[in-house]
């Protein structure tokens, strides 16, 4: 799903408002990250824990 663009600002600002019309508002908050996401762009990445004896740090 890595090639798949992403949803319009717009639709999660909608479903943010459908959100908080319903009462959900630990989903509205949810899209209205997202949304904000869209609008300003967002790095994500993958982080992997790694064991000591297979290269990863110590404590």
């Amino acid at each position: 799903m890595r090639d798949a663009q992403p949803l319009p600002a717009a639709f999660w600002a909608s479903l943010a408002a459908a959100a908080q019309q319903l009462g959900v508002e630990r989903s509205a908050a949810w899209c209205h990250r997202r949304e904000a996401e869209t609008r300003d762009g967002v790095i994500r990445a993958d982080l992997t824990l790694r064991l000591p004896s297979d290269g990863g740090g110590r404590r």
